[in-house]
């Protein structure tokens, strides 16, 4: 229900027209293309001008001749300016992934005009349209994002809320004791209540808000409410009620949200997540996505039979469990702890003004979401020459001892989330060397998957020391051998539909060419794919991120230096090699025009490689100038930054490595709107 208006003003790049009504809409929109078809004949009538203008300037003495237009941009560029001319007019439409193929962002583009004006409509189609399957050459350049964010001069305070399936969202906060320091308890609670503020007026009709709040320390206070419906006059009554008694010491009035409890049981983190589970696990009735967010800035550590518990009831809640550690004196084990077990996410607000801009970025990121309980099945169609040896880079995998088939369970898919695994296959052809009679007297044995690998080119062995696998056995092949097939099954809760099947399960086959007599080329050191590589090098980094600060945590400081070191020092090495493979630019040669696709490849990833790098150099850098600043500190954004790498899912664009990952379409616009939100007096 609105309409973009992409600009040529180069002060304003485009407006967003949102209205209540499609008669209103359509009404606009007849009236702003019937405008844009006037301007631009008028344009051209004007453009006619122009040139006779110039005819005329050109049999004048060249001391007469004033000022060319083309001084300002073109005469083309100017004219459309002084005419008014705008680029494009774009209708979003909402849907659910089985209603239409189109994303929640996809655009029905409307175009009347000249090829410019396409151009122009082409290129905001492509702000907001799904990314195709080469999407990963523009995933890392570009430097829009995947839908053009709220843009307004004025406050978003009155904005409606985005499109959404209904969402059952519990909010677990920590809030400063009574015996904290004034200045500092008083400057959080006023950040604490923005952000509860502006996350109530985010919510749809149809949302529930649960709200926890709780003191650490014994005889902590813990205030909490049930479910409550925001589009209910009510509900949404009570929900400003606890926002605006948050922090308020006792006056003699009773509390409806205080939980009774013992003055001298002490209250965590687990404390305050048993409380919420109990909501959540009591609830009649629920929305198709639920999700927990946890915001804590306690530096109080928990026991480890407590959390067993807490993780056991997390489980059997089956609610993903976002925590944000708050400030640099948090202990952050606890929380990491949880949001790994129940896949989750882990965010470091280091800047306390920072906190209202990633909890829009979350809960934006749960109103993408398309697809719930999505699992992946993977079944090896030729049992007698591939069987897979390893999954990684992506969820939980269960893979069958005979390497035929497997499961994984990714869970929530996001509108705008990439999440990549490798699959690692391996080549069983001894019976088709067998039958073509070649084996070398005095020649090395070498396994399937060396053979496999030399025969594509995949390492730096040199093709003397293999066999020849294309003498007298491609004349027998086929040209075409399946691998394996993807299949899947998901919820859809726009639609609250079951699926069992993907329509069009997916198939990997390799192509196999026949011997044409032509002596083979060497196969070079830079034939793996950039994508492998670069998702490689991500989960290295990860791996080799969360191994530094485990050991930091056991004060093994200088094993932590010298890991971080070498994994900078390979990812440094692998960023020469895959640059080695760009072509030498031209003079004169325009970039990004000639590139080929492998060539964009590589370039992103280039980008993801120098982001790591930066990032890597920030940790070791901290590591050395100050242990104690690192713990309390840099800990917690290594960790961050490891949970980003290996989940490719980031809430905000804070590092270079959050930026590359925060593609998430709502998480954009909602954090679009928090920059924008008025906060109450």
């Amino acid at each position: 229900m609105s309409l973009t208006i992409d600009m040529e003003d180069e002060r304003l790049d485009s407006f967003i027209l949102i209205f209540k009504e499609r008669s209103s809409l359509e009404t606009w929109k007849s009236h702003i293309q019937s405008l844009v078809t006037m301007y631009q004949q008028q344009g051209l009538q004007a453009t006619q001008q122009q040139q006779q203008i110039q005819q005329q300037q050109t049999q004048q003495p060249q001391q007469l001749r004033g000022p060319e237009l083309e001084e300002f941009g073109g005469s083309q560029k100017a004219m459309r300016m002084l005419s008014g001319s705008t680029g494009s007019t774009t209708v979003s439409t909402v849907d659910s992934i089985l209603q239409s193929s189109a994303r929640s962002t996809m655009s029905s583009n409307t175009s009347h005009g000249s090829g410019s004006m396409r151009m122009g409509l082409q290129n905001q189609h492509n702000k907001l349209s799904t990314l195709d399957e080469d999407e990963e050459m523009s995933r890392y350049s570009s430097p829009q994002p995947l839908v053009t964010p709220h843009m307004s001069a004025g406050p978003s305070n009155s904005l409606r809320p985005l499109p959404h399936p209904a969402l059952d969202l519990i909010l677990v906060i920590s809030i400063p004791p009574p015996n904290a320091t004034p200045s500092t308890a008083a400057l959080k609670l006023r950040l604490v209540r923005t952000s509860l503020d502006f996350i109530v007026a985010s919510l749809g009709t149809r949302d529930r808000l649960s709200l926890v709040t709780f003191e650490v320390g014994v005889g902590g206070k813990v205030r909490k409410t049930p479910f409550l419906g925001v589009g209910k006059t009510q509900s949404r009554a009570r929900l400003m009620k606890f926002v605006d008694e948050i922090g308020k010491r006792e006056d003699g009035t009773e509390d409806e949200f205080l939980t009774r409890s013992s003055q001298e049981d002490k209250t965590d983190v687990v404390t305050a997540v048993n409380h919420a589970l109990d909501i959540v696990l009591q609830r009649k009735s629920k929305n198709p996505i639920s999700g927990m967010v946890l915001v804590s800035d306690t530096a109080e550590t928990t026991r480890r039979a407590q959390m067993d518990l807490v993780l056991a009831r997390a489980e059997a809640a089956n609610i993903p469990i976002h925590s944000f550690g708050y400030g640099r004196s948090h202990d952050p084990a606890s929380l990491w702890l949880m949001s790994n077990h129940t896949m989750g996410t882990y965010t470091f607000v280091r800047d306390w003004y920072d906190l209202k801009d990633c909890l829009a970025g979350c809960i934006g990121g749960m109103m993408s979401i398309g697809l719930l309980n999505m699992k992946m099945h993977i079944k090896i169609v030729d049992g007698q020459r591939f069987r897979i040896r390893k999954i990684s880079g992506g969820p939980s995998a269960i893979l069958s001892s005979d390497g035929r088939d497997v499961d994984v369970d990714i869970g929530e898919v996001r509108y705008g989330e990439r999440k990549e695994m490798l699959i690692e296959l391996e080549l069983d052809n001894t019976d088709a060397i067998r039958s073509g009679g070649f084996r070398a007297a005095g020649q090395r044995a070498l396994s399937a998957t060396d053979q496999f690998h030399q025969s594509m080119g995949l390492d730096a062995l040199s093709m003397s020391d293999s066999p020849d696998l294309a003498d007298g056995m491609m004349d027998g092949m086929i040209d075409e051998v399946p691998v394996f097939e993807v299949d899947g099954s998901f919820f859809d809760p726009a639609a609250a539909k079951n699926i069992s099947r993907l329509g069009h399960p997916v198939l990997l086959t390799v192509t196999l060419l026949p011997n044409s007599g032509n002596p083979q080329r060497p196969p070079s050191n830079s034939a793996s794919d950039p994508v492998i590589v670069r998702r490689r090098m991500e989960l290295l980094a990860s791996d080799m991120i969360t191994r530094a600060l485990v050991l930091v945590t056991r004060k093994n400081f200088a094993q932590a230096q010298k890991l971080l070191s070498e994994t900078r020092r390979i990812l440094h090495t692998v960023l020469q090699n895959i640059t080695q493979s760009l072509p030498t630019p031209q003079p004169g040669r325009e970039s990004g025009t000639t590139r080929n696709r492998k060539e964009l490849l590589t370039l992103s990833a280039v980008r993801v490689l120098q982001a790591m790098l930066q990032d890597m150099q920030l940790l070791c850098e901290a590591l050395d100038d100050n242990v104690d600043l690192f713990i309390h500190d840099q800990r917690n954004f290594g960790a961050q930054q490891a949970m980003v790498l290996r989940d490719q899912k980031s809430w905000s664009g804070r590092s270079a490595i959050e930026r590359l990952f925060w593609t998430i379409d709502n998480s954009i616009e909602l954090v679009s709107r928090s920059t924008d939100w008025v906060a109450r007096e």
